[in-house]
C-alpha cells in the first residue's frame, strides 16, 4: 500500500510544533503496512528530497516569497498551483491513496490533473465552509466529535466523515521520576521545592498565553514560591494584537524577577522536559474553534495536573476533576489561580487525577492505536476501489 501524505504548510519532520505536520508524521511513523511518501513545504535548511528512516521518502516543494505574495494573496491566478505540482509528482510515484492534511485541498482539480481516480482522504484540523467546486474527498477525518459536528453544519457530507482523535507518543511523553525531575529543574535554575507552572503553545492571547502570565504573576503575588516555564513560537501576527505591548512588558518583567524561563518552539525530544519539570500545565485557551489540542494530550500523557478550558473539543477529551480542571472563563485568571493554589497546597489530593490523566492518554490517545484506525480507513477505501 503506497500512501502519499500531503502537508503543504509545515515541515516533516516537524520543526515548529505545527499540529498537521506532527499528526502526519506520527501516523506515518506508526503505520504497519504502508509505504509512506510525504510531500510538504520546503523549510529553511532542509533538502528538496530526503529519505527519513522513520518517516520514509520526503519531497519538499519550494515556493519563493514573491510567488507566495503574488499568486496566493494578490492575483490568485497561479499557473502552477500546489495541487498541479503534487499531481505531476504522483503521476510518477503512482500512489494507491493520497492523504491531505489541508481542509481546503482541491480534490476535483487534483484528480483531474492526475488523470485517474484514486481515493483521497482529507484531514480536518480546522473547520471551513464546504465548497462544492473543490470536489468531494472519499473520507474526511475529523479530530473530534466537535469537529465532525461543525463540518456537518458547514455543509460537509456526514456519511463521509469519520472521527479519529489526535494523539501523543506516550512512551516519550511520560512522567519523570523524582531524580530526573530535580535534575531538570537544577539545569533551569529552579529550586526542587518550587511550584512550577508550564505553558506550551503559540504565545498568543487566543491560546491562553496572556492568562498564563497573569496566573504566574498572581501566584507569586499570593506568596507562593513559584516558577514558570513556557515554550512555543511567537507567530508574526501576534505583533499586531491589541494587547501585545502590555503582554510583552509583563513577560519581560517576570523574566527579570527570575520567575519565568521563556523558551522558543522545541522539538518533541526536548519539549517533553517542559512537561516533566511542571507541577501543573496551564492551557487556558480562549480559541472557540479548539479541536483536539496536542498540548492537552501531551500534558495528560506526562501526568501533569492540567488546568484548561471548558471549550470546544476539550470538553469531550477530559472530564472535569477526573482528568483535568476545566475553567468556565479562561480569560479570568482568578479562577485558574484558585485551582493552582489548591494544587500547590495539597498535591496529594490531585495524585489520582494525574494518574487518570496518564491512563486516559495511554488508553485512548496513543499514536499506535490512532495510526491503526487511520490504516483501517485506507484499507476500507482501497477495498472498495478494487471491488
Amino acid at each position: 500500500m503506497k500512501i502519499v501524505t500531503y502537508t503543504p504548510h509545515g515541515a516533516l519532520p516537524d520543526l515548529r510544533g505545527f499540529a498537521p505536520a506532527i499528526v502526519a508524521g506520527e501516523i506515518a511513523r506508526n503505520l504497519g503496512f504502508a509505504h509512506n511518501i510525504h510531500v510538504t513545504a520546503r523549510e529553511e535548511g532542509l533538502s528538496r528530497l530526503e529519505y527519513h528512516p522513520a518517516l520514509g521518502e520526503i519531497h519538499r516543494f519550494r515556493e519563493s516569497a514573491a510567488n507566495r505574495l503574488f499568486f496566493r494573496k494578490l492575483s490568485r491566478l497561479n499557473p502552477c498551483p500546489e495541487q498541479a505540482r503534487l499531481a505531476k509528482l504522483c503521476q510518477t510515484i503512482r500512489p494507491d491513496l493520497v492523504h491531505a492534511h489541508q481542509i481546503e485541498f482541491p480534490v476535483a482539480d487534483f484528480k483531474r490533473r492526475l488523470g485517474r481516480d484514486i481515493p483521497v482522504v482529507v484531514h480536518a484540523h480546522s473547520v471551513r465552509s464546504f465548497a462544492a467546486e473543490r470536489g468531494l474527498a472519499d473520507r474526511y477525518i475529523a479530530v473530534a466529535d466537535f469537529t465532525r459536528d461543525r463540518l456537518i453544519d458547514q455543509g460537509f457530507p456526514a456519511e463521509r466523515i469519520v472521527v479519529v482523535p489526535n494523539g501523543a507518543d506516550t512512551d516519550l511523553f511520560s512522567p519523570a521520576d523524582e531524580t530526573t525531575r530535580n535534575g531538570l529543574r537544577a539545569a533551569l535554575g529552579m529550586a526542587e521545592d518550587a511550584f512550577v507552572l508550564a505553558y506550551v503553545g503559540r504565545k498568543q492571547a487566543a491560546k491562553g498565553f496572556v492568562s498564563f502570565l497573569q496566573a504566574l504573576e498572581g501566584l507569586a503575588d499570593a506568596g507562593l514560591k513559584v516558577r514558570g516555564i513556557c515554550a512555543g513560537p511567537i507567530p508574526p501576527d501576534t505583533l499586531r494584537e491589541e494587547d501585545y505591548a502590555a503582554r510583552e512588558k509583563q513577560r519581560l518583567a517576570l523574566i527579570a524577577r527570575g520567575l519565568l524561563v521563556d523558551l522558543p518552539a522545541l522539538p518533541h525530544h526536548q519539549l517533553v522536559n517542559v512537561y516533566r519539570v511542571a507541577d501543573a500545565l496551564h492551557f487556558a485557551t480562549r480559541f472557540k474553534g479548539e479541536q483536539h489540542p496536542l498540548v492537552l494530550i501531551e500534558g495528560l500523557a506526562c501526568g501533569c495536573a492540567v488546568v484548561t478550558s471548558r471549550i470546544a473539543g476539550i470538553a469531550e477529551t477530559v472530564t472535569h476533576r477526573e482528568h483535568a480542571l476545566l475553567l468556565d472563563d479562561p480569560a479570568d485568571s482568578r479562577e485558574a489561580i484558585a485551582h493552582l493554589l489548591d494544587i500547590a497546597a495539597q498535591p496529594e489530593k490531585y495524585a489520582a487525577m494525574r494518574a487518570a490523566a496518564r491512563q486516559r492518554a495511554r488508553s485512548l490517545y496513543d499514536w499506535r492505536a490512532i495510526a491503526g484506525r487511520v490504516e483501517r480507513i485506507y484499507f476500507e477505501l482501497l477495498s472498495a476501489t478494487s471491488a
